[in-house]
């Protein structure tokens, strides 16, 4: 006998009242192409973890979502869905920063491309990240990173704010980055 469907089901408790919840089947014929379906959920409501990833970082705060639907075959899987930053804030200690208000959004607008969007908060400025672009190594992309008033350093010797308004291409040629970074306060010592 055998079986036409196998079910996996992921249930996880994680800390600060997070949780991961998953359902994936596989429908269809062992060894041959078989169906996806699913989802995945994700919810971290402590970002604590960040500081034993890198020393770069320290009082990291925020909580993150992943909400992603799974089909397509095995072949051709698709997952489509979002994952989002709220709330996001950080220290850097050594440019001296205190990043705050950080939303950040990437959605999976199908099993090929995804969509970018989000703020970030640092000093009185803000950053503003847009993009869309595509998944595969070579796939086109083009973002945007426009801010105004950006703290960028805040150390002994210098405090550094800045207005970007850049734009990032990536064709299956090359990957070009243009625009400008005007610098409308500095004091260097």
């Amino acid at each position: 006998l055998s079986p036409q469907a196998t079910h996996a089901t992921v249930r996880a408790a994680l800390d600060h009242d997070g949780k991961l919840d998953g359902d994936v089947t596989l429908s269809g014929a062992p060894g041959s192409v078989q169906a996806l379906s699913g989802n995945v959920n994700l919810t971290l409501n402590s970002l604590a973890f960040v500081e034993l990833v890198t020393p770069e970082v320290a009082n990291a705060k925020g909580r993150i979502a992943a909400n992603y639907t799974i089909g397509g075959t095995t072949s051709a899987p698709q997952l489509i869905g979002a994952l989002t930053l709220k709330e996001f804030g950080a220290e850097l200690p050594s440019a001296g920063l205190k990043l705050h208000d950080g939303d950040i959004a990437v959605r999976a607008t199908d099993a090929d491309h995804f969509v970018l969007e989000g703020t970030l908060k640092s000093g009185d400025g803000t950053l503003t990240l847009a993009g869309t672009g595509g998944i595969a190594p070579n796939a086109p992309l083009k973002a945007t990173i426009k801010g105004d008033n950006f703290l960028a350093a805040d150390i002994p010797a210098a405090k550094v704010v800045i207005s970007p308004d850049l734009t990032i291409e990536r064709s299956d040629k090359n990957l070009t980055v243009g625009g400008s970074v005007t610098i409308p306060k500095t004091d260097v010592d």
